[in-house]
């Protein structure tokens, strides 16, 4: 009879121990999870007032993970600094409760947008350059927000770019502007200024989807070449949109397409992280420049550009080839006697580019092609102080 009542207290003992360790280890498991969703919503907050400053919190819980749910609330700091605004995130999973609050400050010396030539890559070489304008070194590891879609085709910016910085070099170089960059090194001397960002820099938003003809586009708007991989000698007037499956270079050779071209690329791909989907060849060509037009240049997100030198001076200039209006390009393989005028953004490297001229142009910017949205105007914010509270 001892014997078995002494079984049954070490048996209940055991029971009682263990619901008590699953309870601390569900304690634990939802703490930490309460955690990370304050965390992630700090993150959200700070990047939904990069974006709109006005912003004043989510509308009740975000779900973060496994039931865990974050939620904001924004508001500017009382008889505070101007500009500053309090953030106060929340965190919590079953019995897990995490809050966080910051004072963030906005930030000085942001980058405007005046920009002749950005390089988001981090590792770019050019050498005898000309630009008139500003231009945009990222020269730091994780300085950009790229856009980057789902899996159900909904774009948000992602910070992630670049993950490595090689260096960029303006050798024998000319830069009537603004040098934006993220360190103290010195690229060019007079007469160039050279600013410090203390914010992260927002790829453009980009959306190629609206070129297609099932989702509307129309051949008295554009002219449409599907899996071919060269036209030579065509003047277009309309804007070229190139519709070629993934590997399928397209050569442009002594054309004149003032609409501008569009090099379409789904939005599954990924310019960073999946490198470059096709080569798009310039040779003796003029892209862009259609007064009235959309102000496309040359729309390639997916494609690396490699400008072949041909005949100085067969476009009316010591050019090879010329192109005027918005561009974004995923790499630049080699420019030559090249003449860009508008805005140029290279995703990843900018491997060669020589004898070159780069010209901003403020109309281009505030006209910006179908399907591509900027949002480099706005003012960063810095946390300026933060605290915490856990239960």
């Amino acid at each position: 009879m001892i014997f078995g009542a002494t079984l049954a207290a070490l048996a209940f003992s055991s029971f009682a121990t263990t619901e008590s360790t699953l309870a601390i280890a569900r304690q634990d498991a939802d703490a930490l999870r309460a955690e990370l969703a304050a965390q992630s919503g700090m993150t959200y907050g700070r990047m939904r007032l990069l974006l709109d400053a006005d912003w004043d919190g989510t509308d009740g819980g975000v779900e973060f993970i496994e039931g865990s749910t974050f939620s904001c609330e924004a508001g500017a700091t009382p008889g505070g600094s101007s500009g500053s605004v309090d953030l106060e995130v929340t965190g919590e999973s079953g019995d897990g409760y995490r809050a966080l609050a910051s004072r963030i400050a906005p930030n000085g010396g942001s980058f405007e947008g005046d920009v002749a030539l950005a390089l988001l890559g981090g590792d770019d070489y050019l050498t005898g350059v000309g630009i008139v304008g500003d231009v945009l070194v990222t020269d730091a590891m994780n300085a950009v927000y790229d856009w980057v879609y789902d899996e159900d085709e909904v774009g948000a910016y992602q910070l992630r770019g670049p993950d490595s910085i090689e260096g960029s070099d303006f050798h024998c170089s000319w830069i009537n502007g603004t040098i934006y960059k993220f360190t103290n090194t010195d690229y060019a001397g007079w007469p160039a200024d050279e600013v410090v960002l203390d914010t992260e820099h927002l790829m453009p938003q980009w959306d190629l989807d609206g070129y297609l003809p099932e989702n509307g586009a129309s051949s008295s708007d554009y002219e449409f070449i599907t899996n071919k991989n060269k036209i030579q000698n065509k003047t277009y007037y309309k804007p070229v949109v190139v519709i070629n499956p993934e590997g399928k270079n397209f050569y442009v050779k002594n054309c004149n397409l003032y609409g501008g071209i569009v090099v379409w690329c789904p939005k599954e791909w990924d310019p960073r992280e999946d490198g470059a989907r096709q080569t798009l060849k310039i040779k003796d060509s003029i892209i862009g420049g259609l007064c009235g037009g959309d102000n496309i240049g040359i729309l390639a997100p997916g494609c690396e550009l490699h400008q072949i030198s041909g005949n100085e001076g067969g476009c009316g200039q010591s050019y090879s080839s010329l192109t005027f209006g918005f561009s974004m390009v995923q790499q630049v393989k080699d420019l030559r006697n090249y003449y860009h005028d508008g805005m140029l953004y290279v995703i990843d490297r900018v491997k060669k580019a020589r004898s070159t001229d780069f010209v901003y142009d403020s109309y281009v910017y505030e006209n910006l092609p179908p399907g591509i949205e900027l949002e480099n105007d706005m003012s960063g914010y810095t946390i300026a102080s933060m605290g915490e509270d856990l239960d």
